[in-house]
């Protein structure tokens, strides 16, 4: 079955979500033009069957599909990934689009390009750590190729909520009361606090947030001395 360009995973799983519709599980590789490239990425595809859902191929093979694309305009004869330089990958994982096989220009987003990266990296480890005469010398996919989206931190609490939790802080746990006292001695806010970039700072902010979302939104978890029930405007 894998000799062909086409093929149909409900071949290979008996067990397969029969609502989806069918096209869900065709892989079609005739894009890589060059025939032995082909072999290799369904090769790789085929030694996945044990691991990966039927549903999850098609996506996996569709983040693949633009680089494989502008690798094979580049390189036409590029048979194997052995000689690849990571120069010699850059323009096709940075363009800003890729031609499909009906001619159709499209583009490449940044949350795509991070999808597309994060799949090489998995297949080129796959292959190095299996000793894939094929595979890469060395890695060529760098952790920032998989950076899609920046961090979006969590909500600020709006200020008339905290002055209510003030009213209540002495009933929560002691390390929050004294992350309130620490952000008010260096001049911060509860807003400027959740937005702090660095890992430990963030890791603190979202612990006054959610303690103080819990004061907010739950006030019987605080006991039944908590009093009347703060209301979130």
């Amino acid at each position: 079955m894998w000799s062909r360009d086409r093929v149909d995973l409900r071949r290979l799983y008996t067990d397969y979500p029969k609502h989806m519709n069918q096209s869900t599980f065709k892989l079609v590789f005739t894009f890589i033009v060059n025939p032995r490239l082909r072999d290799l990425i369904k090769r790789y595809f085929r030694a996945r069957v044990p691991f990966w859902r039927p549903a999850t191929f098609r996506p996996y093979l569709k983040h693949a599909k633009p680089f494989l694309t502008r690798l094979g305009e580049l390189y036409p004869d590029l048979d194997s990934f052995n000689g690849l330089k990571r120069e010699m990958i850059e323009p096709a994982l940075n363009h800003p689009y890729w031609i499909d096989q009906t001619g159709a220009q499209r583009p490449i987003t940044a949350y795509r390009r991070a999808k597309m990266a994060s799949f090489l990296d998995g297949m080129f480890t796959y292959m190095r750590l299996h000793d894939w005469p094929e595979a890469p010398v060395r890695p060529l996919i760098f952790p920032e190729d998989k950076i899609g989206r920046g961090f979006r931190g969590p909500r600020p609490i709006p200020e008339s909520v905290l002055a209510q939790l003030d009213a209540h802080l002495h009933l929560l746990h002691p390390y929050v009361r004294n992350l309130v006292e620490i952000l008010r001695v260096v001049g911060l806010r509860a807003e400027d606090a959740l937005h702090i970039s660095q890992p430990f700072s963030r890791a603190m902010a979202r612990l006054f947030f959610r303690s103080s979302r819990v004061a907010a939104e739950k006030p019987h978890r605080l006991g039944r001395a908590a009093g009347p029930s703060l209301k979130v405007l």
